[in-house]
């Protein structure tokens, strides 16, 4: 296969899933944290290839890991980007309606593969005045009361930091927010358990 053909095959598999995405935003009416697994790192070079003398660099415990850019969500490390963004705040009514909706959004949301891949393609098109690609991304976070909500255990939730685990209300005082930054102001509410984060280039 040429290269000519693996960027059109790219190219149209991109374009699959902008239009699956789009349909599935619009289907659901919603147009109007970070956790990165062990199954999102392997053992190997880092991102940005081996070391001197292609050698592989190695950190106190063993070889640097590598991340599976397929495992990691798209706003995590490429960054979204986009003219149009819009974020949705969710609390479950139970463990199961968290299930389904996680169950429900899976296949929707952008890994950080595909979006670095798309950042790439923008960024050459607009340096050859070529037309600009268009996609719509999804992307979703979970609060520690989410987390609890789907029933994680208690020993895995202690493993988050404590800044995690207390939330921005409490340590609203410790990172600035006071005035008309304060909880108060807010549209968020302490009962908040997911947010989904909506970005496109185009309505």
């Amino acid at each position: 296969m040429t290269s000519s053909e693996q960027t059109k095959m790219d190219q149209a598999k991109s374009a699959k899933q902008t239009l699956t995405r789009r349909a599935f935003v619009r289907g659901t009416g919603l147009g109007a944290g970070v956790i990165v697994t062990a199954a999102a790192c392997t053992p190997g070079a880092p991102p940005g290839g081996p070391g001197p003398n292609g050698s592989t660099p190695t950190g106190p415990t063993g070889p640097t890991p590598e991340l599976q850019l397929s495992n990691i969500q798209g706003n995590i490390l490429a960054g979204f980007n986009k003219d149009h963004q819009r974020m949705l705040f969710f609390t479950f009514p139970s463990g199961a309606a968290a299930k389904q909706l996680l169950s429900t959004l899976q296949e929707q949301v952008a890994n950080s593969e595909e979006v670095l891949a798309f950042n790439s393609r923008y960024k050459a098109a607009a340096s050859s005045n070529s037309p600009l690609p268009s996609a719509t991304w999804l992307n979703l976070a979970l609060t520690h009361a989410g987390l609890t909500a789907l029933g994680v255990s208690r020993s895995d939730l202690q493993a988050f930091p404590d800044s995690f685990r207390q939330g921005m209300r409490a340590r609203s005082g410790l990172i600035g927010d006071s005035g008309p930054s304060a909880p108060s102001n807010w549209i968020t509410s302490n009962a908040d358990h997911a947010v989904v984060i909506l970005a496109a280039d185009r309505l």
